[in-house]
């Protein structure tokens, strides 16, 4: 189980697979986040994709990269923090999203 998958279940979610994305919904976003922090898991970044029909397509305006934030004692919960104020931001129905995730810190 890879570590997506890892969260998600953490946070009683379902994954959508797409080819190898594990996507997690608008709707589950704070579950998911609410979990990560949990597991210390840092969030470095974001790509968000609409589902059309069967298709999934990427959304270049839904992309974020928290990865160069401070590596100081507070990246876990900051990359947290920039994920939810995101994410706000797309709380569309259609709305899926990968995560690119960091336990290293652990």
């Amino acid at each position: 189980m890879g570590l997506t998958a890892r969260i998600a279940s953490a946070a009683g979610i379902s994954l959508k697979s797409a080819g190898s994305l594990q996507l997690v919904s608008s709707k589950d976003t704070d579950a998911f986040l609410g979990a990560a922090s949990t597991e210390h898991v840092a969030i470095l970044g974001i790509e968000g994709f609409h589902l059309e029909g069967s298709r999934i397509v990427p959304d270049m305006s839904a992309i974020a990269d928290f990865s160069e934030l401070p590596r100081d004692e507070e990246f876990m919960g900051a990359t947290i923090e920039e994920a939810r104020t995101f994410l706000r931001s797309f709380a569309q129905a259609d709305m899926y999203f990968d995560f690119l995730l960091d336990e290293s810190r652990r």
